[in-house]
């Protein structure tokens, strides 16, 4: 029954993909479909509604050592870490290559603007084949684990920046150097978090401590006020203590 019904749900899927089509709802696809195998071509509406996916079908297209030499990937880690200030201005970030360098090279029309999810499959396949996969995987591994441990620091900068690289799609569908450059901007976010809230806390103590002050001046008893022009009960003259 299972089989029956995702058949079913296949069949409706295509179909309604072709009403929209016929209608102007979407827009055609069958030259983009045209530069992938034949095999793919009968799922491509499917993968292209996943970004992971279809970076997959582009780095099967383009094959090993396709993509980036080890020096610019180097590079492009070691920028991804620094910010854009002191850079000026950045290289093309990791989705956007993807669209522009790779697709064209697995077939697929280029898309210059758009920044594309390459997953760490795709990603290690198009650098260094079965290698590359390897590396990327075990750099995801590390990843995750990273902000794991962070999550349980007791620091706010830790915290931030586990925080920072769990509400970007960084660890979902992200390669190797997509997630550099969700760390370097984590890093800011979490230095400037840092530093705001160590002002915030140096200026409430201040104020708390100069509130104690004011407050135990008001309570402390004052010293009886003598004036110096009056004179003493005896006259003026200290007794002697002689008889």
């Amino acid at each position: 029954m299972v089989g029956v019904y995702t058949a079913l749900a296949l069949c409706a899927f295509f179909a309604v993909q072709r009403i929209k089509t016929e209608l102007g709802i979407l827009t055609r696809t069958d030259v983009v479909e045209s530069y992938y195998p034949t095999v793919v071509q009968f799922f491509y509406p499917i993968l292209a509604r996943f970004d992971a996916l279809q970076a997959n079908v582009d780095a099967v297209g383009a094959g090993p050592y396709s993509y980036l030499s080890l020096g610019e990937v180097i590079t492009h880690l070691l920028q991804a870490m620094l910010p854009q200030q002191i850079l000026g201005e950045k290289g093309q970030l990791a989705g956007a290559a993807w669209g522009s360098i790779l697709r064209p090279q697995a077939g697929g029309p280029a898309q210059a603007g758009a920044n594309l999810a390459e997953g760490p499959i795709a990603e290690g396949w198009v650098l260094a084949g079965w290698a590359g996969t390897v590396l990327e995987i075990l750099f995801l591994a590390f990843a995750i684990i990273l902000v794991a441990r962070l999550f349980q620091g007791r620091t706010v900068f830790a915290v931030a920046f586990a925080v920072s690289m769990t509400v970007q799609p960084l660890l979902f569908e992200r390669g190797m150097l997509g997630i550099a450059e969700g760390m370097g901007k984590s890093l800011q976010l979490a230095a400037i978090g840092s530093l705001v809230l160590m002002l915030l806390g140096a200026s409430a103590h201040g104020h708390t401590l100069s509130s104690k002050m004011a407050s135990h001046r008001k309570s402390s008893p004052k010293p009886p006020y003598k004036n110096p022009l009056r004179t003493p009960p005896n006259g003026g003259h200290q007794d002697s203590g002689i008889s």
